[in-house]
């Protein structure tokens, strides 16, 4: 697991380092990059939540999603990489340390050798394959509406940083309070958690179903 405190960036590289030297044939290429750069500019794509506020940056681009339907994709995609530091280098560089076999879950096919698109470009990629890994099967054997955007349980089953599950609450009773307590603390340790925003039957149909998801990636003090 990724810890995504700056002050972590040794065993992130360690981390990345070995799992190259499974591919010495490609771990120049997928180093080669890093030489030029200054630390703490080397450090981010393997530390992307920090710092844990917007806008996050892609190279020159900015980490936006892809439409009005893919706010969870992103977060999910946001939640793989803090979560897996080759996916990471892979949406920066182009290069897989580590090509898979039988393929990476929650990564485009052919992964690991995508010098076409630009790093937000991939990042594009990954929200659609996260997109359709929450969607499929969303309402038991049909898939969920895309119009729809992430299914909070498709999103628990994809999530990559950590376990999650998913939990419908008030935000206003005792119970929400508890929820988002619990959040806040495990953001805090360093483990970023996605919030589903709206979901009230009291203003129509439309809204019944949570409409925004955001990326709770730190927290201190109040």
């Amino acid at each position: 697991m990724l810890a995504t405190r700056a002050g972590h960036r040794e065993p992130v590289l360690e981390r990345l380092a070995a799992a190259a030297a499974r591919r010495p044939d490609v771990a120049a290429r997928a180093f080669a990059p890093l030489a030029p750069l200054a630390p703490d500019v080397a450090a981010r794509p393997l530390t992307p939540l920090v710092p844990a506020v917007a806008p996050v940056m892609l190279g020159d681009g900015r980490a936006v999603q892809v439409d009005g339907t893919t706010c969870g994709s992103a977060v999910l995609s946001m939640l793989a990489m803090a979560g897996d530091p080759v996916l990471a280098w892979w949406v920066w560089t182009g290069v897989d340390p580590v090509p898979p076999a039988g393929g990476r879950p929650g990564r485009p096919a052919a992964a690991h050798a995508d010098d076409r698109h630009g790093a937000v470009g991939r990042f594009d990629l990954l929200q659609r394959a996260a997109k359709a890994a929450t969607n499929r099967s969303g309402l038991g054997p049909l898939p969920w509406p895309a119009a729809f955007g992430t299914p909070p349980w498709g999103a628990a089953r994809v999530a990559r940083f950590a376990g999650y599950g998913h939990r419908v609450v008030d935000d206003r009773s005792e119970a929400g309070a508890r929820v988002v307590r619990a959040a806040l603390l495990a953001a805090s340790r360093g483990v970023p958690v996605p919030l589903f925003a709206g979901g009230d039957l009291r203003t129509g149909w439309s809204d019944a179903v949570p409409r925004h998801v955001v990326l709770l990636a730190a927290a201190a003090g109040e």
